[in-house]
């Protein structure tokens, strides 16, 4: 019993040896390129809007929503480290560094990079760029549409400097589940969760 016990003591530090030394290539690999992906991003044809573009409190509001502590958290959120879609940082990890797929280790390099690489190397305003101009808003008609300059023209038929508060809220809803909340094809679940969105914004803020 004691042989199996030292055999196993053994294992498992051989696996931790191995966890950490695999954390430590994956953090030093991520922060190497973290500035390089982002800076991509915000200079390609997709990034059309600044955070300037955002009338009144509209940032804080997607916040409020998306991620309440995104000005606080570094990078995670340990209360709720597994839940989907996680941190606003966590999303845009997923979509730097994964793209169409994750490694067999996926979650733990997601975790790695938001905390050790994308959170202190990458500013929360520079964050925010990117999610508001590339997160996915689902398909339509076959094509991905990314950011919410898209959405606005593909959902609510108008360009996003024209889009009022409510329209605003309603591309907002679509987040969690961009196919259940359309707009246009969902009217009344939108809806919904528009107002679920206002009576969490009456609380928040």
């Amino acid at each position: 019993m004691r042989r199996f016990l030292k055999i196993l003591f053994k294992l498992s530090l051989l696996v931790f040896i191995a966890v950490a030394v695999y954390s430590v290539i994956v953090v030093v690999r991520s922060r190497f390129i973290a500035d390089t992906l982002v800076d991509a991003r915000i200079s390609s044809p997709q990034t059309v809007l600044e955070l300037t573009d955002f009338p009144d409190d509209w940032l804080e509001v997607l916040v409020a929503v998306e991620d309440p502590n995104f000005h606080h958290h570094c990078g995670l959120e340990y209360s709720a480290l597994f839940e989907r879609p996680g941190t606003i940082t966590q999303r845009l990890v997923i979509d730097l560094y994964f793209e169409e797929s994750k490694p067999r280790m996926g979650i733990l390099e997601e975790l790695l990079i938001s905390r050790f690489s994308l959170h202190p190397l990458i500013s929360k305003d520079k964050q925010l760029l990117v999610f508001v101009n590339t997160v996915s808003f689902g398909l339509e008609n076959g094509r991905e549409v990314r950011g919410f300059a898209k959405a606005s023209e593909v959902f609510i038929g108008k360009p996003f400097a024209r889009l009022n508060r409510g329209e605003y809220l309603s591309l907002l809803a679509m987040l969690s589940s961009p196919e259940t909340l359309h707009p246009a094809n969902n009217r009344e679940a939108n809806a919904r969760k528009v107002e679920q969105i206002r009576q969490l914004l009456a609380n928040r803020m």
